[in-house]
């Protein structure tokens, strides 16, 4: 029954609601007998019901009330009710949901404190999410919330189906009020509201479960929410299928259903996390960023950001503020002046914060100030230019942090009193071997501390990297090529500049693709522009000389040489800045002169003019080897380094495709925006940057790739030859052997025709032989003297001598085949036995 102590009265600021006759209200499923470990609040999607979406149908169970009270008895299970098929009242919207649950539990938990564990179905997900968002930064729900299972939950869309599609297939089912349907259309794109969520909670346990069965209803035959839109993306999150449809999946049959138990073990998990913690004890809450211009850090963020104000053509003021300054407070507040108004239109001013990584959650609050100061209605991070062009990779349920990136793209929008440009854009860079490898030590777990070789900058950035879904960090041009791939570090260790740089001015060094994110916003009426960029900084390491070396292609510093050189009449018009940063981000590392091994595309001439002339070296000494004279052998040492030398053109034949991958992207991205601009100064600027300077680039990469290719070619003939060689040696080689062995045949043949004559000898000779001494014996018989001896008395002597002879060997002969057989027959056993040992269990 209703827990009346929780529902809303008339003196509440929310409507007054009860179960009989308004849509609110808690009711209890199962209270404990002692005080509750921890409370169970199950949500329901729109159009459910408290009771009915949790039991099936055919059993009449109910796997809250039945299942868990057994299971668990020492859990509060509680059932948010709320009516969405009719509303007593106009305006009711998800929002509204939202705040009435989590006043019904801030109530709850100040007579029962107890930790909490969500349970939400379908679009009662969204609600959960919305009781964060919208929630104060400090309750007692937000720091007692535990865990959080959502259970075929569209947290977002996807490129096939969009989130008012999603919801139409579920709101066709269940037939919500129709002004839900509007609220939930008219909401911000899902992907903000779990952003905005993700950065204003601590970390839970959260478990996705998501259906595996298609619903079969009418002529409905699909999966209302797929794996894809089922899930957070996030690094701690546990993914779970259940063998069952959208709406079955929270029905089961029975406590020996497998979801059932499935869902009990995640619960049991929770269970065990929480024994020996007080009931209102939460873990330190990490850094919290709302979505609003009212976004409160809890954790402070030591990273600094930038804020630039120029006016009248040149850099009035650069001041450095932490993070958490930026995204709680607007940079005009940040620099202590006014905002800039009609009047002082002459000033000509332009803002322009930038912050040094590449961070999701920082965006939106940072614009939402920029908005606040400028008084703009833009929608700025609306998912058609926001987090719908994030990319990620998965592999094994984890996020693979190397293939977080934005889709190169470019997007305008208006609103009644501003507009805005948005651009992502790949661009080259540095990093050094030794710096790179410290961040991915420390991104992957392998290091704990922070090396302190590192400068302070650069440690405030590693404070916030580990563990922070939203992060985009610095990627290696492999890991760019490949970013679905789990593992590259191989291929990063190998790349074509570090092989070439390791004795250079600061080690080895590395292409790094980075990422621009630009936006450019002007307001019609306040005479103020403001452009907000994020793209990250190289690791900067505390030692003599380093600032030097990093300072060479700082991007940063070099838009602001760039703009300082210019006079004021380029500078009034706006877009002229916007092409600037575009530009320098192309140019920044791949104009580099003065330092050689920060010039890459110097470094991959130089690597393939190496490769082309150890290539003409070893033709040369394969042609020594065939001169008359020599002693015709190739070094097996030779043939080794060849292969390598193959395998090193190889990987710069495919670094080449990468950087033309690069480039290819960056013009993908500056075609769109050329396509989309008025003919203006800053389309005029991206049309000669991608004509003149990309595709300059990339003729100079595809001649280097050709050469590289023709130098590859003409290793792989080498080798080609030299196998045709050895092929020609050993045909030579069997062609003496052949001959040597018909000599041999024909000296065995004549040897065989000696021992057939002497057979045949010997066959005629023995007979002849036997009677010639018979005949020659001295008997009576043969001589006619009476005195020799008579025949009778010769085979009694020769006679049984010869049978004793002749039946002894043969004795012999047998034991020693009998010996020899029963030899073979125990070595051929004891071969079965070593072999019947060997096969596996």
């Amino acid at each position: 029954m209703p827990i009346e102590d929780l529902r809303m009265s008339s003196q509440d600021p929310a409507p007054s609601l009860s179960l009989a006759e308004e849509p609110f209200s808690l009711i209890s499923l199962h209270e404990p007998v002692r005080p509750a470990q921890a409370t169970i609040v199950a949500v329901h999607g729109l159009g459910g019901d408290s009771q009915k979406t949790w039991t099936n149908p055919n059993t009449e169970f109910s796997w809250l009330k039945d299942g868990l009270a057994q299971d668990l008895p020492q859990f509060r299970v509680l059932t948010f009710h709320y009516k969405t098929i009719y509303s007593p009242k106009p305006g009711i919207s998800i929002t509204g949901i939202a705040t009435t649950l989590l006043s019904l539990l801030e109530r709850h938990l100040e007579t029962n404190p107890s930790p909490i564990i969500f349970i939400a179905h379908s679009l009662g997900g969204l609600i959960v999410k919305q009781l964060f968002v919208h929630g104060p930064p400090a309750s007692l729900v937000r720091d007692n919330t535990v865990g959080i299972l959502f259970f075929g939950t569209p947290h977002r869309g996807s490129s096939q189906e969009s989130w008012s599609a999603t919801f139409s297939k579920i709101s066709s089912l269940s037939q919500p009020d129709q002004r839900l349907v509007k609220t939930v259309e008219l909401l911000p794109d899902l992907q903000n509201t779990n952003e905005s969520w993700l950065h204003s909670m601590p970390e839970p346990d959260i478990v996705d479960f998501y259906e595996t069965r298609k619903l079969n209803i009418g002529l409905m035959r699909n999966l209302i929410v797929a794996k894809e839109s089922a899930t957070l993306n996030l690094p701690h999150e546990r993914i779970i299928a259940l063998d069952d449809s959208h709406f079955d999946m929270v029905k089961f049959q029975d406590r020996n259903s497998h979801s059932y138990q499935t869902i009990l073990q995640v619960l049991t998990r929770i269970v065990d996390r929480l024994r020996g913690r007080s009931p209102l004890t939460r873990p330190p809450r990490a850094a919290s960023s709302r979505t609003g211009t009212d976004a409160i850090e809890v954790k402070p963020i030591d990273l600094r950001g930038y804020v630039h104000l120029f006016k009248k053509g040149s850099l009035a003021r650069e001041e450095l503020f932490s993070v958490s300054s930026m995204l709680t407070t607007s940079p005009t507040t940040l620099l202590e002046i006014p905002l800039i108004t009609r009047k002082d239109a002459d000033v000509n001013p332009l803002m322009w914060v930038h912050i040094p990584l590449n961070n999701t959650s920082w965006v939106n609050p940072c614009l939402q100030n920029m908005m606040k100061d400028l008084g703009s209605d833009l929608h700025i991070t609306e998912d058609e230019y926001w987090l719908s062009r994030e990319r990620r990779s998965w592999q094994k349920s984890n996020d693979l942090l190397h293939s977080r990136h934005f889709e190169p793209s470019f997007y305008c929008s208006y609103g009644t009193n501003s507009h805005q440009f948005v651009i992502y854009l790949p661009y080259l860079h540095w990093d050094s071997f030794e710096c790179f490898t410290k961040r991915s030590d420390y991104l992957g777990g392998k290091a704990v501390e922070i090396p302190d070789s590192l400068g302070e900058q650069t440690k405030a950035a590693y404070r916030v990297m580990r563990g922070n879904p939203s992060l985009h960090p610095r990627r290696t041009l492999d890991q760019f090529f490949y970013s679905s791939l789990p593992e590259t570090s191989s291929r990063d260790k190998d790349q074509v500049v570090s092989k070439n740089t390791d004795k250079s001015w600061g080690g080895k060094k590395m292409v790094m693709v980075d990422q621009l994110w630009l936006w450019f916003v002007v307001h019609h009426r306040n005479p103020t522009s403001t452009i907000f960029t994020c793209f990250p900084r190289k690791d900067g390491e505390d030692r003599v000389g380093e600032e030097d070396l990093e300072a060479i292609a700082d991007l940063r510093q070099a838009i602001l040489d760039e703009v300082n050189s210019k006079n004021e009449d380029w500078f009034a018009d706006r877009n002229n800045f916007v092409g600037l940063v575009v530009k320098q981000a192309v140019n920044v590392i791949l104009r580099v002169r003065h330092e050689q091994s920060l010039d890459f595309l110097g470094v991959f001439r130089a690597a393939i003019g190496k490769a082309t002339d150890e290539q003409t070296t070893y033709f040369r000494t394969f042609q020594k080897q065939l001169q008359p004279g020599s002693n015709n052998v190739i070094d097996p040492e030779m043939k080794r380094n060849e292969v390598k030398l193959a395998l090193e053109i190889a990987d710069i034949i495919d670094e080449l495709n990468s950087l033309n991958r690069v480039f290819e992207a960056q013009e993908d991205a500056l075609y769109q925006a050329i396509r989309t601009l008025p003919d203006n100064s800053l389309r005029q600027t991206l049309e000669s940057l991608v004509t003149e300077d990309i595709e300059s680039y990339k003729r100079e990469v595809k001649r280097m790739t050709d050469d590289a290719r023709r130098t590859k070619e003409s290793l792989m003939d080498l080798l080609d030859l030299q196998q045709k060689e050895e092929s020609l040696k050993e045909a030579h080689y069997a062609n003496e052997q052949a001959d040597a062995a018909r000599d041999q045949a024909d000296e065995t043949e004549a040897q065989s025709q000696i021992l057939l004559l002497f057979t045949i000898v010997t066959i005629v000779f023995l007979p002849l032989s036997f009677f010639t001494s018979y005949y020659g014996m001295n008997v009576v018989e043969l001589t006619g003297e009476q005195g020799n001896t008579n025949q009778g008395a010769v085979w009694r002597v020769m006679g049984p001598s010869s049978a004793g002879i002749i039946v002894a060997l043969l004795i012999a002969a047998f034991f020693m085949y009998d010996r020899t057989r029963k030899k073979q027959e125990r070595r051929k056993k004891e071969k079965d036995d070593s072999k019947q040992s060997a096969l596996p269990c």
